[in-house]
């Protein structure tokens, strides 16, 4: 092996490490410390590109998938910066981050194209190391959220067992296709071993939307063994599936309320969208709406508040609109078309990936944008000549590499910027006190689409008798928002100054967008009450009373409690 294939090889092992160790560092709801790192590796690996092009030249061609992608990314600019209806700047900066390392890997591949079997062991080690994690998690307890007992490196188990499950769907075809010779049983046994302790990690996750991706990609890479036990099969799917809705029928009706609520929203704006960054105003919206033509639905029972529609063609219909969503399934057609002939296992594993995006969030998260942006920059990078380019050409490339690092240094600035006021934020965030209202201020412009921190500065600005000033800030929070709490303090608000139709107006809007609440009622209640309207109080109070909560509490018992006061004094 010559000098030059080394290099190029110890180059690609590089990436691939570097991805690999990106992708296992911990996720936030934000932005993380992950995201500056990538873009660290896209602004120093071009200067390495563009010296590895001096060295051996490259054969660049744009690929329809290639040209779909550039499409979509032009839309999401263009609704995002043409539109601009709500805060999205966060948002906008995890496109920009995988837009880069997409467009960095495709250029590097195209100087030296990395195997199959190396992308495969990147996605393999992701998945086995994460069950790693999730195991030391269930033995020692240590758990990101104190309600499940496994959660890896990320905050909840759904986005986790997406780890797992990709990583046995891309094994599970990829061993299907070696055909190993039966004497190599140290090999077997090895593979074995760590598709069963994914597996047993992965059952723990109790993820119904990984079982699906993993069955869906079973039974189709089985397929051959199909018309044998087809009865078989279909009667274990459909207990499957009635098991699995039965074991977590609340979060499934919720997820049904949601896309409801969603679709209404999308109604009133089905060709662009209601605008990047403004899906959890839609949700929360178009849920008072279906609540208003159906008061008694059952769906409601289990709705919660969400910021994701828990399927990716909804998310982008309502933020985008037909027009988003029809570049976004080209896209997706052209990327699958070119797997499907190139990798078996790629394929199979994206395919996963994408059912499990039907009923969860997992492209918003940094190591799926990763895994997704090194899967398809492989497989655009298939079938290039590997001869050197012309001196053009090279010339072209460099300056791709030259524009993507300055992009990613301009974009990390940005990042950097929104880490430091989050850090900022973290240091006083529930205080509430007024001292704080200057810093609030500073932190604004970077924090405007952080529901948390919008409520905090409506709270701190409330307890400063700065009503109009609070409701200001709680506005700009309901539109990144589908908590109903932002209009209960609206409605506290209100009420203070006076306005009791505004008041009323805002507690009954809360109640409708999470009709499983009390605390909108009661606090609308007692606004009655207040006023003397005694009558209207006891039609509340037996709401109250009547209502069936979501999640029994203390603070619930004490509002029925002061409901039944009122009935029986009234």
């Amino acid at each position: 092996m010559t000098r030059k294939c080394i290099m190029l090889n110890i180059w690609n092992a590089f990436l691939l490490t570097a991805l690999l160790l990106l992708a296992l560092l911990p996720v936030e709801q934000r932005l993380s410390s992950a995201h500056t790192l990538a873009l660290w590796m896209v602004f120093a690996g071009s200067a390495m590109g563009m010296a590895l092009l001096t060295i051996k030249g490259s054969h660049f061609k744009c690929t329809m998938a290639d040209a779909a992608l550039i499409a979509y990314g032009l839309w999401l600019f263009l609704r995002c910066y043409f539109g601009n209806e709500f805060s999205c700047g966060t948002q906008v900066l995890q496109y920009a981050v995988f837009y880069l390392i997409y467009s960095f890997l495709r250029l590097s591949f195209s100087v030296k194209l990395p195997s199959q079997d190396a992308i495969v062991l990147v996605i393999a080690g992701f998945g086995l190391l994460e069950s790693f994690i999730g195991m030391g998690q269930i033995v020692t307890g240590s758990s990101r959220n104190g309600l499940y007992p496994v959660t890896g490196n990320f905050l909840n188990p759904g986005p986790y067992s997406a780890s797992l499950m990709l990583a046995l769907s891309v094994g599970v075809v990829y061993w299907q296709r070696l055909n190993v010779k039966r004497n190599a049983s140290r090999i077997f046994n090895i593979v074995f071993v760590a598709a069963a302790i994914m597996l047993a990690v992965l059952l723990c996750t109790f993820s119904r939307a990984a079982f699906a991706g993993l069955l869906l990609v079973v039974l189709l890479s089985m397929r051959h063994y199909y018309h044998k036990y087809r009865f078989v099969l279909w009667t274990m799917v459909v207990l499957a599936a009635i098991v699995l809705f039965c074991a977590k029928q609340g979060s499934a009706c919720g997820r049904l309320a949601i896309w409801w609520a969603s679709a209404t929203s999308w109604l009133h704006s089905p060709w662009t969208g209601v605008g990047i960054g403004g899906f959890p105003w839609a949700c929360g919206n178009g849920m008072a709406e279906v609540y208003s033509v159906h008061p008694d639905s059952f769906l409601f029972r289990s709705a919660g508040v969400t910021d994701n529609a828990y399927n990716i063609i909804i998310q982008i219909a309502v933020e985008q609109g037909l027009a988003g969503v029809a570049l976004f399934v080209v896209w997706v057609a052209a990327v699958m078309f070119r797997l499907y002939r190139q990798s078996k296992p790629l394929f199979y594993g994206m395919l996963a990936m994408l059912v499990f995006a039907m009923f969860s969030y997992p492209f918003s998260q940094l190591p799926y944008l990763l895994i997704t942006a090194l899967i398809l920059a492989w497989s655009n990078s298939q079938n290039n000549d590997s001869v050197a380019g012309s001196p053009w050409q090279r010339a072209l490339l460099c300056l791709a590499f030259l524009l993507c690092s300055a992009m990613a240094w301009l974009t990390k600035a940005q990042v950097s910027g929104r880490l430091a006021a989050d850090k900022s934020y973290s240091l006083f965030a529930g205080l509430q006190s007024s001292a704080f209202i200057n810093d609030f201020y500073e932190l604004l412009p970077s924090e405007t689409d952080n529901p948390r921190f919008l409520f905090d500065f409506g709270i701190t600005l409330r307890h400063s008798h700065r009503f109009r000033d609070s409701n200001a800030m709680l506005r700009k929070g309901s539109q990144v928002s589908a908590d109903p709490m932002f209009y209960v303090v609206m409605g506290n608000n209100y009420a203070y100054e006076g306005l009791m139709a505004e008041a009323r107006q805002s507690y009954l809007h809360a109640f409708a967008m999470m009709p499983n609440r009390l605390y909108p009622l009661y606090q609308l209640m007692k606004l009655y009450e207040s006023t003397e309207n005694k009558v209207q109080a006891r039609a509340i109070a037996l709401r109250i009373v009547r209502l069936k909560e979501k999640v029994p509490s203390p603070a619930t018992a004490a509002m029925r409690k002061k409901a039944l006061q009122i009935l029986k004094t009234h």
